[in-house]
């Protein structure tokens, strides 16, 4: 298996700090990879974030969290941002789909210090489900970035206490890694307990019917 990650392409991202801190990176998967760890991206049938750890995949996806996972990627981000991260923990989640709930404008919690997200959508033509990165807490039509979730991009933000985004309700497939670099283990494993438990009982009710 090759490299997965185009690192390269990060190492040579810019920062724009205008709002708030974030870059994003056009292809960060390597071309040759990506059909591969599309084709292995776990099945999920509904909406929220899962654990990596709850879900079945194939050895690409595998390759992928392993690459994720590596400090060389942290490493980069450190200095990209100017942060310390030497300290903290990783805490990756998938998401598989979106509705009405999904979207809604916001901030990521302090414990969080860095978030990553990888998107994994070809063929994007939606326009409902493109991330806004926003001026504001109450305006998503006030932003100075969208991004569109098509595969292979990267979008990295620091965390602030103004780093607004959201976008527009869409339902159905959008997939999409979250990466954060989060304050101690205990945050990762909090949450990793939350949303195993919720992805257990959504795929419950979805199997039966129940909305």
């Amino acid at each position: 298996m090759k490299q997965i990650l185009n690192l390269e392409k990060l190492k040579n991202a810019k920062v724009d700090a205008t709002y708030f801190p974030y870059l994003t990176v056009e292809q960060f998967i390597n071309d040759s990879e990506l059909s591969n760890v599309i084709a292995d991206f776990p099945k999920i049938k509904v909406r929220g974030s899962v654990p990596y750890q709850a879900l079945n995949y194939g050895s690409y996806f595998k390759g992928l969290i392993n690459e994720l996972l590596d400090t060389n990627l942290r490493s980069i981000i450190a200095a990209k941002f100017n942060i310390d991260l030497a300290n903290t923990s990783t805490m990756i989640t998938v998401r598989g789909q979106t509705n009405l709930r999904d979207g809604a404008i916001h901030t990521d919690t302090p414990s969080k210090l860095m978030t990553l997200l990888f998107y994994f959508n070809q063929d994007w033509q939606e326009t409902k489900g493109n991330l806004r990165l926003l001026k504001n807490g109450t305006n998503l039509d006030d932003y100075f970035a969208e991004i569109t979730p098509t595969a292979g991009k990267l979008l990295i933000f620091k965390v602030t206490n103004n780093c607004w985004h959201g976008h527009y309700p869409f339902i159905g497939k959008r997939q999409a890694i979250q990466l954060n670099y989060v304050t101690n283990k205990a945050v990762v494993a909090r949450e990793v307990k939350k949303h195993t438990f919720s992805y257990r009982v959504k795929k419950i009710t979805n199997f039966l019917g129940i909305k």
